[in-house]
């Protein structure tokens, strides 16, 4: 199964799932008009979790959408972003990829377009399968898939079981 929500401007954010399971139900977006243009979401029902996967716009350069940036936060209830991140971990919720590989380094999911940054590895890890705790047990592995090219982002990956 697959489900993709592109943005309205071609080459622009969007989100894609792809899943061996077909969900009970599919939605896209959060029903906000003014978010729900860049194909940000796509939220997937199972018969005992929802499935979530979230592009969260960033500020950009010189900060030109930081308020629209705390909008959305504010809207898809996840605020700031560094801090909040361990709030949101410690509040119950587990980051995939360092559950598998909690010490490993060098692995990132994005890179500038500038400076040769992809090729010399100079990257962020901003793509994540954040989880509730509870199916902690149920994670069989997560990905990065560094190796697929053609965005500045890369695909990641997780089996649930």
């Amino acid at each position: 199964e697959q489900y993709w929500n592109y943005a309205e401007k071609k080459g622009y954010s969007g989100t894609a799932i792809f899943t061996r399971i077909k969900p009970l139900s599919v939605s896209y977006g959060m029903n906000i008009d003014e978010h729900d243009h860049e194909g940000r979401l796509i939220t997937l029902e199972f018969e005992d979790f929802y499935f979530i996967t979230c592009y969260t716009p960033n500020s950009q350069s010189e900060l030109a959408r930081l308020d629209y940036r705390m909008r959305w936060g504010d809207d898809f209830r996840h605020d700031e972003e560094r801090a909040k991140m361990t709030e949101l971990l410690a509040a119950g919720f587990t980051d995939t990829w360092r559950y598998f590989y909690p010490d490993k380094e060098g692995v990132y999911s994005w890179w500038s377009y500038r400076f040769k940054a992809r090729q010399n590895n100079s990257g962020w890890r901003i793509d994540y399968f954040i989880t509730s705790s509870a199916l902690d047990s149920r994670l069989k592995e997560a990905f990065i898939y560094t190796n697929i090219e053609g965005s500045d982002h890369c695909p990641v990956g997780l089996v649930i079981d």
